[in-house]
C-alpha cells in the first residue's frame, strides 16, 4: 500500500517476496492437510525442501494471476502492482519485455519446483508426499480459476471481450516456452530456492 501511495512500483525482490502471502498462498497451503484429512507433521512444515515447495506454490499462483489479469490491466493503464510492472521498472524495459522476462521466471520456478517435489517426494513420509501433491493440485486449481474469474474481464463489447480472452489464453500458452529470465543473483528473496541445503534437506 505505501508503494501505490507513493505511486512507484515495489522493487522486484521485495514484490516477490510479498506477492504470495498477498493472495493468501500460506493460508490456502496451511488448509491443504486439513482439507484432505491428514495432518502434516511440524517437523516436515519446517523442512527447507517443504518451505520452499509451499512459498513456490504461492509465489506461482501470484505470478499466474498478474500475468492473467495483465489484458486488462493494460488496456485500462491500471498496471499498479503487478510483477510486469516491477520487472520493467528492475530492467528498465518495455511492457513487452517484462512480460516475457515474467513467462520465463515463471518456467525457471515451475521447473524448481518439479525438480525439488520428485527430491521431495523420494524420502518423505507418506503425509509430505501427499502436500507436495496437494501443492502441485493448488497450482493447477488456481491457474484453471483465473481463466474465468470475472474480475480479470472488463465490461466491454463482445467483440473486445473475445480478443482479450485470445490475449489472456496465449499468454498462459507462452508460459510453456522457456526464454531468457531474470538473474537469480538479483533475487534474494527466492535465491535459496536453488541452494544445495534446500536440494539436501529434500
Amino acid at each position: 500500500n505505501s508503494y501505490n501511495e507513493r505511486g512507484v512500483v515495489a522493487p522486484l525482490s521485495e514484490y516477490l517476496a510479498a506477492r504470495g502471502p498477498a493472495v493468501a498462498g500460506p493460508i490456502v497451503v496451511a488448509l491443504s492437510d486439513f482439507a484432505s484429512d491428514y495432518e502434516l507433521p511440524e517437523a516436515a512444515c519446517q523442512s527447507p525442501a517443504i518451505r520452499a515447495l509451499s512459498e513456490m506454490t504461492w509465489l506461482i499462483g501470484g505470478i499466474d494471476n498478474d500475468i492473467q489479469s495483465w489484458p486488462k490491466e493494460h488496456r485500462l493503464q491500471e498496471s499498479g502492482q503487478n510483477i510486469i510492472a516491477a520487472i520493467a521498472d528492475h530492467f528498465d524495459c518495455s511492457p513487452e519485455t517484462a512480460l516475457a522476462k515474467t513467462v520465463a521466471l515463471r518456467n525457471l520456478i515451475m521447473q524448481r519446483f518439479l525438480e525439488l517435489s520428485g527430491l521431495a517426494a523420494e524420502r518423505a513420509s507418506e503425509e509430505s508426499r501427499r502436500y507436495i501433491a496437494d501443492l502441485g493440485h493448488v497450482i493447477r486449481g488456481n491457474l484453471d480459476w483465473g481463466r474465468g474469474v470475472p474480475r480479470y474481464l472488463t465490461q466491454t463489447d463482445g467483440d473486445a471481450q473475445a480478443t482479450m480472452a485470445r490475449e489472456r489464453e496465449q499468454l498462459l500458452s507462452d508460459t510453456t516456452v522457456t526464454t531468457e529470465a531474470p538473474d537469480l543473483a538479483d533475487l534474494p528473496s527466492i535465491s535459496w530456492w536453488w541452494s544445495p541445503q534446500t536440494s539436501q534437506s529434500a
